[in-house]
């Protein structure tokens, strides 16, 4: 319906608008009966049917152009709200538009696995992948940082086998020329496309300076192509797949691999005879089943500087060694033994050594003073963890070692059982005495201590003594070359509870002990 407009402005006439109706309500009797209405009431109706038609007429005017008006509005309304959202989002995300480059980048490194710190280079939807699809901006950063492309995991598990190899190669692609650090792991896959797969990353070996590889014999040829090209390779980790076999196997891809100075090995047998340059190993990490595997391979590694080694059989190294001279290892520093593997202290010295830390330790492998025999062959010591294997009259002939005075830091792992006649000699031997002749590890500043008493209750006081003195020592010049220092860090785990005692210990904190205690 259109409006008409005035005669003499020609603008729309908008006077009904503000027209005004009334109310209208028919008597109920009229429509309740029959009877005849007489011409008075009659004339009367008729009147207020007319103004009731105007009235009508006046109202869908009014309607029609409201709904016109309304209709406009919604639609400038949805206008309207969606150039508030997109308004809002361009403001609201200012601050992620002026992002530096090196605060996307760090967002791109958290994406990568932490424990591995590798990306699954197969995982579209985890690490970098998604993140070079944010924005053009963000997608130019990442791609311009050779080192985000560089740690990749290779762990075949993709459901889409025809994108494997080209996702591999862009990868490697965007690495540019980075120095490569690969984990290699293929589960239930085709070996010819696992195969093809560690191809593609054979092609960039020149590159490699970590290679981390669950051995399989498929393997074999792709590897081959690497032989003499592994220049920058400085680690490696091999491990030998499940329901493979290492005999008669002649491996000696990585013979010629100059810079290698770090190798790890799990579950490998015959390890020995994997031609490795051994001579220039100086960080050897193992887990084997038998410690003759251990044994053999520290006899070709004299320059050794760390080593960590683990045995889950339950072997001596002296059923093995059959009397011949001990190993020395001159340069080693840090040695870590787990398991069964604290039977390689019968067969091996370092003179040199400064940390020894024996953990979770098998008793049943154990030949008693050959832990106090290799100690005392140790001359610079400064972090000694003695476990719990360790009988506690060897574990006091060992602290009374005059070589021990350069030790730092001690951790004792403790079994009490019957007399605890033992134990209070030692705490008495640890205890500061104001006599300097009679002062032992003078330089000792944290004690950590597990003690696990099986018969009676130990004397608590016995521990809070000892360490109550060794808090208020004076910090003077014990000799020549070493100085008395006072206890810094005390850490206890006990199977007894301390009561009233332990709250003496708890005042040492507050004059800046470092005190941590557990009730096991």
């Amino acid at each position: 319906m259109q409006t008409s407009r005035c005669s003499a402005c020609g603008q729309p006439d908008l006077r009904f608008l503000e027209a005004t109706t009334k109310s209208y309500s028919l008597p109920p009797h009229l429509l309740q009966s029959n009877e005849a209405v007489d011409d008075e009431n009659m004339v009367s109706l008729r009147r207020t049917l007319e103004d009731a038609r105007r009235d009508k007429f006046l109202l869908e005017r009014r309607i029609t152009f409201l709904e016109g008006i309304l209709q406009k509005d919604i639609t400038n309304y949805h206008s309207v709200r969606s150039a508030v959202h997109q308004y809002h989002l361009v403001v609201s995300s200012f601050p992620l538009r002026h992002l530096p480059a090196e605060i996307i980048l760090e967002i791109a490194f958290w994406t990568i696995d932490s424990e591995s710190g590798l990306a699954d280079v197969l995982d579209c939807t985890r690490g970098p992948w998604p993140m070079a699809q944010v924005c053009k901006r963000w997608r130019e950063v990442l791609l311009d940082s050779s080192a985000l492309w560089s740690n990749l995991s290779i762990c075949y598990n993709y459901a889409r086998p025809q994108c494997a190899v080209p996702l591999l190669m862009t990868y490697l692609e965007r690495s540019k020329t980075h120095p490569l650090t690969i984990g290699y792991q293929a589960k239930g896959v085709d070996p010819r496309l696992s195969a093809t797969l560690l191809g593609v990353a054979v092609v960039h070996s020149q590159r490699w300076k970590t290679l981390r590889l669950q051995f399989s014999s498929y393997m074999l040829d792709a590897l081959r192509r690497a032989k003499g090209r592994m220049e920058t390779l400085e680690k490696l980790d091999i491990a030998l797949a499940p329901k493979e076999t290492s005999n008669g196997l002649n491996l000696d891809i990585f013979s010629s691999a100059p810079r290698l100075r770090c190798l790890s090995v799990v579950n490998f047998p015959n390890i020995d005879r994997v031609v490795f340059p051994w001579l220039q190993l100086t960080d050897y990490r193992a887990i084997q089943t038998h410690v003759k595997e251990h044994i053999s391979v520290l006899r070709q590694t004299p320059n050794l500087l760390e080593c960590t080694l683990t045995c889950e059989g339950q072997h001596r190294a002296a059923d093995i060694s059959h009397g011949a001279p001990p190993i020395v290892l001159p340069r080693l520093m840090i040695l870590g033994l787990h398991g069964s593997a604290i039977s390689v202290l019968q067969a091996i010295r370092a003179p040199g050594l400064r940390i020894l830390l024996a953990e979770n330790i098998n008793k049943a492998v154990y030949v008693e003073g050959s832990f106090r025999s290799f100690v005392s062959a140790c001359s610079s010591l400064t972090h000694l963890s003695i476990p719990s294997c360790i009988p506690p009259d060897e574990v006091l002939n060992v602290l009374q070692m005059d070589n021990l005075l350069t030790l730092n830091s001690l951790r004792l792992d403790l079994e009490i059982s019957g007399s605890h006649s033992q134990f209070g000699a030692m705490m008495q031997f640890l205890r500061y005495k104001e006599d300097p002749g009679a002062c032992v590890l003078s330089e000792l500043q944290h004690i950590s201590m597990s003690v696990y008493c099986s018969a009676g209750s130990l004397n608590i006081a016995e521990i809070v003594g000892m360490v109550k003195s060794r808090c208020k020592m004076p910090e003077t010049m014990f000799s020549t070359h070493h100085l008395l220092r006072k206890l810094r860090s005390f850490e206890l785990e006990i199977n007894h509870s301390g009561g009233p005692a332990f709250e003496q210990l708890k005042l040492l904190q507050d004059e800046g002990l470092d005190l941590t205690l557990r009730l096991r």
